[in-house]
């Protein structure tokens, strides 16, 4: 299992915002955090769509968190940029097992894998990270 690019840079992004709190436009994120304009605004439209960011329009407008970085988890991330999480293709909600209804084994323990991720995700905070890089 890997996390998508976009996850990667919308935490940086969520970073940038902590450290630059007098509403930054879209054109400076982009250019400090060295990504395009389009991607960025991509990722910036998942995380307010989700309640991470929100934008201020105007001519001294620009983006900032919508709460705490230190109420936004990994998970929450992951969550606005990737959507559930899920470890194995019959774990996501709604998708029937190729077992046809009976939980097989490998079900069982990844299902088991799956919720300790969660609840390690959940338990990492954006602002855990910039204490890293401070």
């Amino acid at each position: 299992m890997q996390l998508k690019t976009s996850t990667d840079c919308a935490i940086r992004i969520l970073l940038y915002l902590d450290n630059h709190r007098n509403l930054p436009t879209a054109k400076m994120i982009s250019e400090e955090t060295g990504l395009t304009y389009p991607f960025f605004i991509k990722i910036s439209s998942q995380l307010k769509q989700h309640g991470l960011i929100d934008s201020v329009q105007g001519r001294t407008g620009g983006y900032g968190l919508a709460k705490p970085i230190y109420e936004i988890s990994i998970y929450d991330v992951i969550l606005a940029i990737e959507g559930e999480l899920s470890v194995l293709h019959c774990l996501k909600k709604g998708v029937p097992c190729s077992q046809k209804g009976v939980r097989c084994a490998m079900q069982n323990y990844f299902e088991n894998v799956q919720k300790e991720l969660i609840s390690q995700l959940s338990s990492k905070y954006i602002a855990d990270f910039n204490a890293d890089i401070a």
